[in-house]
C-alpha cells in the first residue's frame, strides 16, 4: 500500500493524480454533509405541502335561533379566531383548521347570551351541528 503525505497538495503518478488522505477526509466528510442537506431540501419539498395542512370543517347551526360572532380555538388557548359573523337557524357554514390539531372549542352569541361547545373532535367527521336547548344545555352532533 502506498503510503500518502500529510500535506494537501496532490501525489502525482504519471498521468493520473490522487488527493492526499487529509484532503480526502475533508472532501468525503463535506460530501456527506451535502448529501445530508440536499435528502433534508427534498424529504422538505416531499412533506412541505402536507406539514401544517388544512381540512374543512362544516359547521350546521342547529340550536333554535340566530347564532352571532362564531369563533373557534384550540382547548386551553386564551385568543378566539373568529371565522363566521353569524348563522341563521339551519344554515351550514364551514371552517379550516390545521390538520394537526383535532379538538376545538366553539364559541357563540346567542339570544340567550353566549354558548361554549367546548372540545369538539374535528377528526373524525366532516360535519358538526351545533345544538342548544332553551334551558341553555349545549351539544354537538357529528354527521
Amino acid at each position: 500500500m502506498e503510503h500518502l503525505p500529510r500535506s494537501t497538495a496532490a501525489v502525482r503518478d504519471g498521468p493520473s493524480s490522487r488527493p492526499d488522505l487529509a484532503s480526502h477526509r475533508r472532501f468525503g466528510y463535506r460530501t456527506a454533509v451535502m448529501k445530508r442537506v440536499a435528502a433534508f431540501a427534498l424529504l422538505t419539498a416531499i412533506a412541505g405541502p402536507s406539514l401544517g395542512a388544512q381540512r374543512s370543517i362544516a359547521i350546521v347551526n342547529q340550536a333554535g335561533g340566530l347564532l352571532k360572532e362564531l369563533a373557534l380555538r384550540a382547548p386551553g388557548a386564551s385568543e378566539w379566531r373568529p371565522f363566521a359573523p353569524g348563522l341563521s337557524p339551519g344554515a351550514r357554514t364551514s371552517v379550516s383548521v390545521d390538520d394537526d390539531g383535532c379538538a376545538f372549542d366553539v364559541r357563540a352569541t346567542s339570544g340567550n347570551g353566549p354558548v361554549v361547545w367546548p372540545a369538539i373532535n374535528f377528526c373524525e367527521t366532516k360535519s358538526v351541528s351545533l345544538n342548544r336547548r332553551a334551558d341553555g344545555l349545549a351539544w354537538v352532533d357529528y354527521d
